[in-house]
């Protein structure tokens, strides 16, 4: 049975200032239910710009982002969120099913909350489906990263999203725990639409169904097969390779001075 392709995101002729700076011009980007979104481009190119507006983070100059055919902080409720890896207190007292349990707090007050039986529910469910549930009373300065990421992911999963969206997830794991957020995440596609901010592509080509190339402008949304010269372009050099730690590899042709 192929992929039911109803419209899960439409963001309509977005810009982003940030003062003077344009981070974000006239973005226009569809994607359907159940897709799986790759989203690349330069450092600086506006990637995580995109991804704070469609999660209300930023305000737009223009524009507007429409989620299953709403827009707002009700709409957003359907979303899920991975940032990126980040550093933090790794004596910090807080266990791994403590940290899911917190994308229960989606939509409520974090003053004294009560978790409910359903709440702990869903964080079991999580946890076992990321075949972490093992490590639910493990402190989390004990994990390593991919085991981190996992724990991050179910986080996002703790809300019930319909839409993942996830930041760099794999900046900061070897390449066994790269393999298996991957697979995790193709599994994951199957019941919800998936945003990932990338500049390792050969990781997910295998796995995602398009390519948005984004450098304040978006150049190109469609089919992962990229055409070298629009790399180039979107990039502003000649490039052959997209990889985590080295977000262009340069070629002959490009000014003296770089890689």
């Amino acid at each position: 049975m192929g992929k039911d392709m109803s419209m899960a995101l439409d963001v309509r002729n977005l810009s982003v200032f940030y003062g003077e700076d344009c981070a974000l011009e006239n973005i226009n980007l569809q994607v359907g239910e159940r897709e799986f979104l790759g989203i690349i481009g330069p450092n600086g190119g506006g990637k995580t710009t995109l991804l704070k507006a469609i999660l209300g983070l930023v305000t737009p100059q223009a524009g507007q982002v429409i989620i299953f055919g709403q827009a707002g902080a009700a709409a957003r409720r359907n979303i899920g969120y991975v940032p990126q890896f980040s550093r933090f207190d790794r004596r910090f007292p807080i266990s791994v099913g403590e940290v899911v349990l917190m994308g229960r707090l989606a939509g409520r007050s974090p003053w004294c909350v009560r978790y409910t039986a359903a709440d702990y529910a869903v964080v079991d469910s999580v946890l076992q489906r990321l075949e972490i549930a093992d490590l639910k009373q493990r402190q989390i300065g004990q994990l390593s990263g991919g085991q981190l990421q996992r724990v991050l992911i179910a986080r996002a999963l703790a809300v019930e999203p319909r839409i993942l969206i996830l930041d760099e997830p794999t900046a900061s794991v070897d390449s066994a725990s790269k393999t298996r957020i991957y697979e995790v995440l193709k599994d994951l596609n199957r019941d919800m639409t998936i945003l990932i901010v990338t500049h390792d592509l050969s990781a997910v080509s295998s796995n995602i169904d398009k390519i948005a190339c984004l450098n304040q402008q978006l150049y190109y949304h469609g089919r992962t097969e990229l055409e070298p010269g629009l790399v180039e372009k979107v990039y502003g050099c000649p490039v052959d390779l997209i990889a985590h730690g080295v977000p262009h590899r340069v070629l002959r042709g490009h000014e003296e001075g770089t890689l």
